[in-house]
């Protein structure tokens, strides 16, 4: 009777721990991995093809659960013409998308979104800080939304996204700065308009080298850079710098001034840790496979180990049928005295 009430109760706990394990590897392996999608220079779009920036944004929500989307970054030129409020209306309605269904996002002002360093994008609620202030994500914001902060929590690593605008003032450069200060065990991807280009320079002004030797080289933080706005082939590229990946991409004018609607899907696996970037053209149903638009990179900082709460329940199913073990060969002693 004895050794039947054991087996029954080790039968139980080595089930129970079988269960739970595999509730908890499923859990983690979806809380580890995780992916951002990345849009620019839609200006093309938001001027004469608003219904293909309506297509990427919606394919964001419709991907959402399957990619784990924790985030939409855009990093400018919303719009062609600044002045233009049709243009930003169009704007409004395709980025309405991602805010009308819950999906997280940021964006920077490009050259083509403002005049005289103001812009319009302010009066649009897709564009209003003051109204993503609310947002869970939303962090902070400067000179009237043109530059946004934004961060989410990954299986307790904190991630933020911050974008800065077109050639940024000191005023932006100090903002970004207190941010990197403040949030320096955060994991930091900088989004800016303007910064690597097409051959993996730094523009001839001045301004990108700047940045990176004043700011970037002074904060480990930043493991990642996103930028656009070159355009003269309409490509890609990448470069490392030290344990920063700075990655271009723009191909607003590929098919027909259409390629603004591309997206870039940068999907994370903190276990390893390394990124995976796919390319997809929504208006063409189209994943591009090249090596230049499918491929990982290696992140340089400390993996999260795969399923970690494993380990607690182990022990704890392992101690539980022990002290059952314990008690019930207590009890048979007793019995028998």
């Amino acid at each position: 009777m004895m050794r039947k009430a054991f087996s029954c109760l080790f039968l139980f706990f080595f089930c129970a721990n079988a269960t739970l394990c595999s509730l908890v590897k499923s859990s983690s392996a979806s809380d580890v991995t995780f992916s951002l999608v990345w849009i620019t220079d839609t200006q093309y779009l938001s001027q004469n093809y608003p219904v293909e920036f309506d297509r990427a944004c919606q394919w964001a929500v419709d991907n959402k659960d399957v990619y784990n989307i924790r985030m939409v970054v855009h990093t400018g030129d919303i719009v062609n013409t600044g002045t233009d409020l049709n243009q930003w209306a169009n704007a409004n309605r395709s980025l309405g998308i991602l805010l009308d269904n819950a999906i997280p996002y940021c964006w920077d002002a490009g050259n083509h979104d403002q005049t005289s360093g103001s812009w319009a994008g302010k009066n649009f609620a897709a564009f209003t800080a003051t109204l993503m202030e609310s947002k869970p994500y939303w962090e902070s914001d400067c000179l009237d939304g043109k530059n946004t902060a934004t961060s989410f929590n990954v299986f307790g690593e904190v991630f933020m996204i911050v974008n800065i605008e077109y050639h940024a003032n000191s005023t932006v450069i100090q903002w970004l700065t207190n941010i990197l200060d403040t949030h320096a065990n955060a994991h930091v991807i900088l989004a800016t308009h303007a910064y690597l280009n097409e051959s993996c320079g730094y523009g001839v002004d001045g301004w990108a080298s700047g940045l990176r030797d004043s700011v970037l080289a002074n904060h480990s933080n930043v493991f990642m850079t996103l930028s656009g706005h070159y355009h003269s082939s309409s490509t890609t590229n990448r470069t490392t710098v030290g344990n920063r990946q700075e990655l271009f991409f723009d191909f607003q004018d590929q098919d027909g001034q259409k390629g603004g609607a591309a997206l870039r899907i940068l999907t994370f696996d903190l276990t390893q840790p390394k990124v995976e970037i796919k390319t997809y053209k929504p208006y063409k149903d189209q994943f591009l496979t090249d090596s230049n638009n499918q491929f990982s990179l290696n992140l340089h900082f400390e993996a999260i180990p795969e399923f970690p709460i494993i380990v607690l329940f182990v022990p704890f199913a392992a101690a539980t049928v022990s002290s059952v073990v314990i008690a019930c060969r207590q009890k048979a002693r007793t019995k028998r005295l």
